[in-house]
Formats: structure tokens, sequence, C-alpha cells
């Protein structure tokens, strides 16, 4: 009863739309979630990010799943999960990959997934690592499991919000380590 008062007072808002919903509707609402971008790469061998691959390492198979725009709603998808607490909805996004994932025969023999690490700092900074949120939405959806203690970030490093691909690759080309 007290949590439905509450929502009287402070009604759950879609994070992207930011329109009230009502109990069983999910979030994002079914509306943003159909505007979403969605790549399909992971359905295409030599998908573009696979292509970003070619000359810097051996990867064996590669995808995105939104297409992102400056400003658009994956950014706001991903801002609301890195900066706004939305842990949950990162398990959701991971959820719905995961979903999609395991249609495709180029991640049939996925073992691990390892999210990318945080600093130390930054983890104790922010309270969580938001690629493990996401991670775990795709575990839950392929039952594979996550390995959080496989990689650690031994360099801090400065944002990569304003750097160039060229830029970022450089930046972390360093600063991960395989524990295991």
């Amino acid at each position: 009863m007290l949590t439905d008062f509450i929502s009287l007072v402070y009604p759950e808002t879609c994070y992207l739309c930011l329109k009230k919903l009502s109990k069983l509707q999910p979030n994002p609402c079914l509306k943003c979630q159909r505007e979403l971008p969605v790549t399909n790469f992971h359905l295409e061998p030599e998908n573009p990010i696979q292509k970003l691959f070619f000359s810097k390492i051996a990867v064996h198979s590669s995808t995105a799943y939104y297409y992102f725009t400056k400003g658009g709603l994956v950014q706001q998808l991903i801002h609301s999960v890195k900066y706004k607490n939305q842990k949950e909805l990162g398990v959701f996004i991971g959820t719905l990959f995961g979903n999609e994932l395991i249609q495709s025969t180029y991640f049939n023999d996925v073992e691990y997934i390892l999210p990318v690490p945080l600093h130390p700092n930054k983890l104790i900074q922010r309270g969580y690592n938001q690629s493990e949120c996401i991670a775990m939405g795709i575990s839950k959806s392929m039952n594979i499991p996550v390995k959080t203690n496989w990689l650690y970030r031994k360099e801090h490093q400065d944002s990569q919000t304003r750097k160039s691909h060229f830029d970022r690759w450089v930046n972390v080309s360093s600063v991960f380590e395989v524990q295991k």
C-alpha cells in the first residue's frame, strides 16, 4: 500500500521520454524501446564492429547492440546507467541484448562474459561498474557466467568522452591486465 501511495506522489517515469508509467509497464516504455536503433550486427560475420578490429587484434566475433548518436536515445540510456545509478536499467539492456545474441551462431560458443573493469578509485567513486550491470543481464539471458576478477584496470585514465577513436585506443592500450 505504501508503494502505491508513493507512486501517486512520485510516479515512475520512462528513463527516455519521461512519461508516467503504470505499474506493469517496463522501463524504458515499449514505445521508447521500439525507437532504439538496434544494429542486428550479431547476425553478420563481417559487421562494422568486426571490421574495426581487423588490423588491431584477432577477434572471433564482435558486435554492438545499438547505433550510438551523440544526444540520441542510446546516449540517454548509457548516461542513465552510468551516471544516474540506474543499475537495473543496465541489467535490462543486457538481458535484451543477450536474448538477441543467443539467436546468433557467431556467439554460441561464448564461455564467459568479461565486463570492462573500472579502476578501483573510479569504482569507489561511482559505487558500481555499469559494464558489469550489462554483463549480468547478458549472463541472465544466455546462461553464461560473468567473470569480474579475470581482468583488472591497473592505471587510472582521464575521461575518454572527448577523445577521437584513435586516441581512445592508444589511451587504453596498456591499462588492462589479465589476472587469471
